[in-house]
């Protein structure tokens, strides 16, 4: 088994089973002589599907002496330093091109996050081999490392009110290497919103944005940026407080958010329940 999929020995059996178990995609099979002989190899995308995902490989299929159909050898699979295989095409001088992706957009994971590559792989006489392309992804060029501090002002609110006025300046520092065009604060919002910038949030962020508690611009490569909040909260934590962890989050100028290169210098805690 590799990757929670069975591999060999695959048999038709009842729907009783809960056994994950390989099968042709939807993908149309590519036809083309891949291993120089001069007959026509059919080459498939077989999948095997684990949650909302799915495992692949690229697996060309040949004929024996008898004409029974055999399998030639595997391409490539996921797993190999990528999770998706978006298309296979077989060229005239027999080699095999694939178009892999980093990751596979499932689960909430947005579609523009994937990244696209073409491998290219050729039969030797005993296996598939990569002879052009790229050979890994690396680090995504499109994300920053933003790094937040916090410090905070909790004041009694004068006359009746039994409010107290919580004021947190969060400090947003990007370490680069990408200009952050936005910068989204989630879990901010613990009370009636009192100044400072709330009144410069972005009024309608897309939903790409994912709903964060506000929109602001962002900070250069290399500077840092100070944003302000103050806030009326209970003088007393209610029974439902909690702790809140403030998150900050780059987003570009689509409003689009964007994972960080390191995420765990990207919350402070609440100065107290909220």
């Amino acid at each position: 088994m590799e990757g929670g999929c069975t591999t060999s020995k695959v048999r038709l059996k009842t729907d009783t089973t809960d056994t994950y178990v390989s099968m042709l995609t939807d993908d149309a099979f590519e036809h083309g002589d891949v291993d120089g002989d001069r007959a026509v190899e059919t080459i498939a995308v077989v999948a095997c599907r684990y949650g909302e995902a799915s495992a692949k490989q690229v697996v060309a299929f040949d004929r024996d002496r008898d004409g029974h159909i055999v399998t030639l050898g595997r391409v490539v699979r996921t797993g190999d330093g990528f999770d998706d295989i978006r298309a296979v095409e077989i060229n005239r001088n027999g080699s095999v091109e694939v178009r892999v992706a980093d990751i596979v957009p499932c689960c909430g994971t947005p579609s523009y996050l994937r990244r696209e590559q073409v491998r290219t792989y050729r039969w030797d006489g005993q296996r598939f081999a990569q002879t052009d392309g790229p050979t890994a992804f690396g680090k995504d060029p499109r994300l920053t490392d933003l790094r937040m501090t916090m410090t905070h002002q909790l004041v009694d609110v004068p006359g009746a009110d039994t409010r107290r006025k919580l004021t947190t300046v969060f400090t947003v520092t990007n370490a680069g290497p990408v200009d952050a065009a936005q910068v989204a604060f989630h879990s901010i919002e613990g009370g009636e919103r009192a100044g400072g910038d709330w009144s410069r949030c972005d009024p309608n962020p897309a939903p790409q944005a994912d709903q964060p508690s506000c929109l602001l611009p962002g900070v250069p490569v290399g500077e840092s940026r100070r944003y302000t909040f103050v806030q009326l909260v209970p003088g007393r934590p209610g029974p439902d407080a909690i702790t809140r962890r403030f998150l900050v989050v780059h987003c570009d100028a689509q409003d689009r958010h964007w994972p960080d290169l390191k995420r765990n210098d990207n919350e402070v805690s609440s100065p107290l329940p909220l």
